[in-house]
């Protein structure tokens, strides 16, 4: 075991005495990270469980919205892609995510463009017209509809996407405006 291994312990006491100490397994913790509540008191918690190596600890710590910055850019880099199309959803990642982050994650998945391009007005950090020129880079139809599903997208983008070839995107894209 490497020194800097985390050990995760359920402690049971009563006052100062130790009653139960024992070792969580990583079926218990991903449980535990996903019945916790999702507010700021938890960041701590959810940054050191968004080390642990079960990539189901860290999924279920990537749906949550209470993340700090160092949480989400650890979460952003990971390689399972459920994490990340699970970080994609979480307000936490539209507040901290950078354009580097953004450009990274969209060609990883279309399911992780697709939820990119779905919540492209909430991004804080970014310049939103350099990540859909990005997002629409990408060939796959399914990005350029999650854009015109999108009520929120920029009006000038929806425009644009009435002219679309695909008659399913240029119809959501003319619902929108």
């Amino acid at each position: 075991m490497s020194k800097t291994q985390l050990i995760y312990k359920l402690v049971v006491m009563q006052a100062d005495k130790l009653i139960e100490e024992s070792v969580l397994s990583y079926d218990s913790i991903a449980s535990l990270v996903s019945s916790m509540q999702d507010d700021p008191s938890s960041e701590e918690i959810y940054e050191a469980f968004s080390r642990h190596p079960a990539s189901i600890v860290r999924e279920n710590v990537a749906y949550k919205d209470n993340l700090n910055r160092a949480t989400v850019t650890l979460l952003a880099s990971d390689h399972s892609i459920n994490v990340l199309r699970n970080l994609t959803r979480s307000q936490a990642f539209r507040q901290h995510a950078t354009e580097d982050m953004l450009r990274k994650m969209i060609p990883i998945d279309a399911e992780v463009a697709q939820s990119i391009a779905g919540y492209i007005d909430s991004f804080e950090n970014c310049n939103i017209s350099k990540i859909v020129e990005f997002l629409l880079e990408i060939e796959d139809p399914s990005i350029a509809s999650a854009l015109a599903n999108n009520y929120n997208s920029p009006k000038n983008l929806l425009k644009m996407l009435t002219k679309h070839p695909d008659p399913y995107i240029s119809t959501q894209a003319k619902r929108n405006i």
